[in-house]
């Protein structure tokens, strides 16, 4: 709805000044009206936005103004022939309405001919993707938390390489390998352990026990240490309120017309119209934010916390089924493209100028010559308009991707799975 005090519509009426001429030099004077002389156009529409355009907001808004000044046309003409009843020439019987012959009640915002529509949609489409390069390019600004998927995504993909290759060593009853891929130093002693027929681990010292190797070796501490990182990750994607924003600015602007208004009746004139200064400036902006409303719990995902656990009672098996939904939680992070939308608008500003002007003095038709004088006119256009964006541009989708490949994680889940699946293994 409109502002109060608006829509404004003045209108002020003009006058055509005619005098004719009959061919024996008889002259009669008249006067007609035209109701464009002057006209302004204002509105403004919209609710919550005070202070517009400093304060912006998402709702909706509109404000256009026109106007439109023309000067009063003074017309001589000679009528060759014809009379009324009394034998005097009418004015009336040979030119009509002087306004309507003239087209004085014309005005180009009544006429689509000078709308900026195919600018408008070229601005708007600028705009759309200028946003969607501005949200593309700030992944890189959402370093901290992408860094912190990263990080787990590589702590993720190296610990199963580790445990893979402790546990392909244990099944050949390497020990001192197996130590090796979990803490990257040998043990104190050189002990090669065997495999009993039971699938037990024993040595030539009368065996080692499971429990000793995992808690010594690093089986417990590095799957806490995949599962801190991942609380690290739920953490900063959900404590973490932060909004980001995408801007974008776009114009263009249409050439200059030069047109010709043809003569409204066989004795009018035709008018000269330049129109200028045609141009759309446009505005749109995004807020967004991490889309974390998939990460309130690992367990959910069946990620339980290893600290918890009687790990004396533990298959190792266990360590698989536990990496599985590990892939899958690291994989969920790309969810909807990683954001979720919170608001948006788009606005543009329309102009351009209209001027007129008599281009011929004078037209002969028929047993009529006339010639003129007066007549120009010049107006303004100019709208304002905003809109709410209610969700990401949709052509082309926005693609927001982590920059990580979880490829190496895929492999060597892979290879865990492998090392834990064949031979006879410890319990």
């Amino acid at each position: 709805m409109s502002r109060p005090g608006f829509p404004v519509n003045m209108v002020e009426s003009g006058m055509v000044q005619n005098t004719y001429e009959r061919y024996d030099g008889f002259q009669t004077h008249g006067a007609d009206g035209f109701s464009k002389k002057r006209t302004r156009y204002e509105d403004k529409v919209g609710v919550g936005t005070p202070g517009w355009p400093t304060a912006i907001r998402t709702n909706s808004y509109l404000r256009s103004k026109f106007t439109w000044e023309q000067s009063e046309l003074s017309v001589n003409g000679t009528v060759n022939n014809g009379f009324n009843a009394n034998g005097t020439p009418s004015i009336d019987h040979f030119f009509g309405n002087w306004a309507d012959s003239f087209g004085l009640n014309w005005s180009p915002w009544d006429d689509d001919g000078y709308n900026l529509d195919t600018e408008l949609e070229i601005v708007q489409s600028r705009l759309m993707g200028k946003l969607i390069d501005d949200i593309q390019s700030r992944r890189v600004n959402l370093g901290e938390i992408y860094h912190t998927r990263a990080q787990a995504a590589s702590m993720v993909a190296s610990t199963a390489n580790r445990l893979a290759g402790s546990f392909l060593a244990l099944r050949r009853g390497n020990f001192a390998g197996a130590a090796r891929y979990l803490t990257g130093a040998d043990p104190r002693t050189r002990l090669r352990i065997r495999t009993s027929g039971s699938g037990h681990a024993t040595s030539g010292a009368g065996g080692i026990p499971e429990q000793w190797l995992a808690l010594q070796y690093g089986w417990k501490p590095a799957l806490q240490d995949v599962y801190n990182s991942l609380e690290t990750v739920r953490r900063a994607n959900n404590d973490n309120g932060d909004l980001f924003s995408a801007k974008a600015t776009a114009s263009a602007s249409a050439d200059d017309l030069k047109l010709t208004r043809s003569r409204a009746a066989p004795h009018g004139p035709d008018m000269s119209v330049d129109v200028t200064e045609r141009q759309v400036r446009g505005n749109a902006s995004v807020t967004y934010g991490i889309d974390s409303s998939f990460m309130s719990n690992l367990s959910q995902l069946g990620i339980i916390n290893p600290a918890s656990l009687a790990w004396e009672l533990l298959p190792y098996s266990f360590v698989v089924d536990w990496f599985i939904p590990i892939g899958s939680f690291l994989e969920r992070l790309d969810y909807t493209n990683g954001l979720v939308f919170r608001s948006g608008w788009w606005s543009y500003h329309a102009k351009q100028k209209v001027r007129q002007r008599v281009k011929t003095s004078q037209v002969t038709s028929g047993n009529i010559t006339a010639s003129w004088s007066g007549g120009s006119g010049q107006g303004e256009a100019f709208v304002m308009a905003r809109s709410a964006i209610s969700d990401f541009p949709s052509v082309p989708t926005p693609r927001f991707k982590d920059p990580f490949s979880l490829t190496h994680v895929a492999n060597a889940l892979s290879l865990l799975a492998t090392a834990f699946r064949g031979g006879k293994i410890p319990r």
